[in-house]
């Protein structure tokens, strides 16, 4: 199988208290949170329509956009995932 997801995420942190040096601000929240694209592929390692299995996916995150005023910026990540269902 294969699959494209459009996920968002937003952090709610509390403000950052660190000094910062003369005339440095931190960014605004923007509100509209971090963005994903999400690409998954899988297979089932055991036979074709049986319930039971091994299944192998691995998916691909791809930030798409980021609010700066979060404190977080989301990188490109890799996932593989085996699964087994009795």
């Amino acid at each position: 199988y294969v699959g494209v997801l459009w996920t968002n995420h937003w952090f709610f942190t509390d403000a950052p208290t660190d000094p910062l040096p003369p005339g440095v601000t931190y960014a605004k929240r923007r509100g509209y949170g971090d963005g994903v694209l999400e690409l998954h592929a899988g297979f089932q390692l055991t036979a074709h329509g049986s319930l039971r299995g091994v299944f192998v996916e691995y998916a691909l995150w791809l930030p798409q956009q980021n609010d700066p005023g979060d404190g977080f910026k989301l990188a490109r990540d890799h996932f593989l995932m085996v699964t087994a269902r009795f």
